[in-house]
């Protein structure tokens, strides 16, 4: 062999293992070529908090955090077990009385249907605005702190973009845990 063959011979090496390593690249970045992966991590994400150890510290974290939770689900790009995991943080975030009116199997069959007809309708949550921490308005009554919480949904679909906005009400239980109590649509006059 010649040193031009050799030499030709090490650069066809060289970009070979120069493509190898690119595809390599590629599919690690990518999370093994599933162009979903974004989704699924945040799906993931947002499942595998453990609300008993990190539970949000305030009445704006609490509907952030059902925030996105809600967005997620009407998004779409999950399995039948992460909607339920999803649905079961919810849940969680509710007060005991809006929980036992609500029961589990409801709420989630309710929701279902919900993310369904979106679907269906081609609708999502584009994104949602949580008012600021220093808007958020607090008020005790018969012994029992309660919070209310603004928040602004943001929806595409066919029919276009709407706004959506929203008023939570929360109440503090006896471990100190703001919990969502129940919430309503606001009408533009209200406020």
């Amino acid at each position: 062999m010649t040193k031009k063959t050799v030499k030709n011979i090490v650069i066809l090496v060289v970009i070979a293992l120069i493509v190898v390593y690119s595809f390599y690249v590629i599919i690690e970045k990518n999370g093994s070529g599933k162009s979903d992966s974004k989704t699924k991590s945040d799906v993931e994400k947002l499942a595998d908090r453990n609300l008993d150890e990190d539970y949000p510290d305030t009445p704006k974290g609490v509907v952030d955090y059902y925030s996105q939770i809600i967005t997620c689900l009407y998004e779409g790009g999950y399995s039948e077990d992460e909607m339920k995991e999803l649905a079961k943080q919810a849940h969680k975030l509710m007060d005991d009385e809006l929980a036992s009116r609500n029961e589990f199997d409801d709420y989630y069959k309710n929701l279902r249907e919900d993310v369904e007809s979106y679907k269906a309708d081609e609708k999502k949550i584009s994104s949602y605005l949580v008012e600021s921490g220093d808007d958020v308005k607090y008020k005790d009554f018969q012994e029992r702190k309660y919070s209310f919480v603004d928040c602004t949904y943001y929806t595409k679909g066919k029919e276009g973009t709407a706004k959506v906005p929203e008023e939570y009400t929360l109440r503090m239980d006896k471990d100190g845990k703001w919990k969502i109590l129940y919430w309503k649509m606001v009408n533009k006059n209200e406020k």
